[in-house]
């Protein structure tokens, strides 16, 4: 499955109120994402993760929300 499209898609989403908040001088700790989109970024950078790196997206640690949809995420102070 090409997940980078609705990956991106996703980020680019993501993105606007990340920026906003740290314009705001807010910044968040985690984006969480939905399971589905957790796996997918893990697969994806699965090398970094091996070699005890976060998986780190737009800046912030990401951490994986069973309750969110696949197109949706939860930004966390």
């Amino acid at each position: 499955m090409n997940t980078s499209g609705w990956i991106g898609a996703l980020l680019d989403k993501a993105g606007a109120p990340l920026l906003q908040l740290e314009e705001d001088g807010i910044f968040p700790s985690k984006l969480r994402l939905s399971s589905e989109v957790y796996d997918s970024l893990v697969r994806l950078r699965y090398r970094e993760l091996e070699h005890g790196n976060p998986l780190v997206l737009l800046g912030t640690q990401v951490v994986e929300d069973a309750s969110l949809s696949r197109d949706d995420f939860a930004l966390e102070p």
